[in-house]
Parts: structure tokens; C-alpha cells; sequence
């Protein structure tokens, strides 16, 4: 079974296993109307209430890259609506998504660790430094990162992301992350965050 057309990013779609992780209930879950990603997303996109579910279900569910680099704007975004500096860490994980290599995944890590991992950006950099074969010091013998360690970071980032950013933070975010699983790159995704918070400031 092949990834959707409408998603191609994301995982073959497994209802009675996708009801079970978003913890739906039978009554919730109506298997002969949520067949696919595209009526399960649907279902969920334009709900403010179930925009968590949506966040699990697209870090479980998206290919590793493309959440990675979902991470990473959704830091971007977090530092232009908090006004925040910019996160070094970031911006070489950044770099790191353009032409991923050894030195600057590791250079990842060791900003994140200097900014206390206390920004979305230091979050999202240790997510790509967890992505890697290796997670012990250059020249030291390999030491593999545990099963699904860097989905996991990039999930934690997201969910750190989106509760800084308040009430719409999952919401904002999910619009990264929806244009990704569609096969774009996010961009168009956090223009519509820009302008949905632009709009709903005072």
C-alpha cells in the first residue's frame, strides 16, 4: 500500500492503528468516513479543539526529513512572533538541512547545548544532531541513537513550539507541518502562520 496522493509524504494510511495512537473513541472514529489521510486530516485541519491530535498524527505518520525540516520553521516561526533571538543553534541545523554532513550536525548539538536547550531552535537542532548514524564525539566509535530518538526530538520540539506560542501555537504550526505532508516545502505553510497570527493580534 502506497502513501496517499494527497500526502505522499506521509506513511501508508492505517486506520485502526492511527484511531488507537490518537486515542479516538468508537464513536469518534467512524471507520467507513475516515478511510484515508485526506478525510482524517479533513476532519481534524479546521478544528481548533483537535489541532494536538493533528500535531501527533503528522510526527508519527511524516517521513523523517520532511519533519525535521517541519521542526525547524515551525522555530523559525516561534522566534518572529516572540520576537526572539535568533537561535545559532537554528541556524546551523538550518544549514544542516541544505547540505547535511557530519561537522555541521554536530555543530547543531553543540549550540543547542550552549543555549541551554531553552528555544524552539536549540530543540529543533537537537532533533537533526539525534537524526544522525552516531551520537557519540567525532573519532570515538559509533554509537547508534535509539529507535525513533529523532522523531521523537523533533515531536517534543513541536509540542514545546506550540505551547509557547499559546492558544493557536498547534494550529500555527500545523499549517507547517499539512503543506509538507502535501509534498511542498513549508514555506507557503509558515506564511499562512504569519498571516493567521498577523490577523488575530489586537
Amino acid at each position: 500500500m502506497s502513501p496517499s496522493s494527497t500526502y505522499p509524504r506521509l506513511a501508508a494510511f492505517d486506520g485502526p492503528s492511527v484511531a488507537a495512537i490518537l486515542q479516538m473513541t468508537p464513536g469518534e472514529w467512524d471507520a467507513s468516513a475516515i478511510s484515508s489521510w485526506r478525510s482524517l486530516i479533513g476532519r481534524l485541519a479546521d478544528d481548533r479543539n483537535l489541532q494536538p491530535r493533528l500535531t501527533r498524527c503528522l510526527t508519527l505518520a511524516l517521513e523523517l526529513s520532511g519533519l525535521l525540516r517541519w521542526a525547524c520553521l515551525a522555530a523559525r516561526l516561534e522566534e518572529v512572533l516572540r520576537d526572539l533571538p535568533a537561535s545559532q543553534a537554528l541556524i546551523c541545523a538550518e544549514r544542516w538541512l541544505r547540505n547535511p554532513d557530519e561537522s555541521t550536525r554536530y555543530e547543531a548539538a553543540r549550540l543547542a547545548e550552549l543555549e541551554d536547550y531553552d528555544t524552539g531552535g536549540a530543540l529543533a537542532a537537537q532533533a537533526v544532531f539525534s537524526s544522525g548514524a552516531s551520537l557519540a564525539p567525532l573519532g570515538e566509535p559509533p554509537q547508534p541513537p535509539g529507535r525513533n530518538l529523532a522523531r521523537k526530538a523533533a515531536a517534543g520540539a513541536l509540542s514545546a513550539i506550540a505551547a509557547a506560542l499559546g492558544g493557536q501555537g498547534f494550529w500555527l504550526i500545523n499549517r507547517i507541518g499539512l503543506e509538507i505532508a502535501a509534498g511542498g516545502d513549508g514555506r507557503r505553510g509558515a506564511q499562512l502562520a504569519l498571516d493567521a497570527a498577523a490577523g488575530a493580534q489586537p
